[in-house]
């Protein structure tokens, strides 16, 4: 899984927007392999994953 630098480059290079990528950055912190989001934007983050 990408450490916190992987996911602030990931909002950096536009993959999402700033509150996604503060929600996804503090669930890996707290042990979550991946935050479930329907947002299609969102899902680009790597701490993201897609709910179809």
């Amino acid at each position: 899984m990408a450490g916190r630098a992987g996911l602030h480059a990931d909002y950096k290079a536009g993959r999402g927007d700033f509150a996604d990528a503060a929600i996804g950055d503090i669930n890996h912190i707290r042990g979550c392999e991946a935050t479930a989001t329907f947002d299609r934007r969102a899902a680009r983050l790597r701490s993201f994953v897609r709910v179809t």
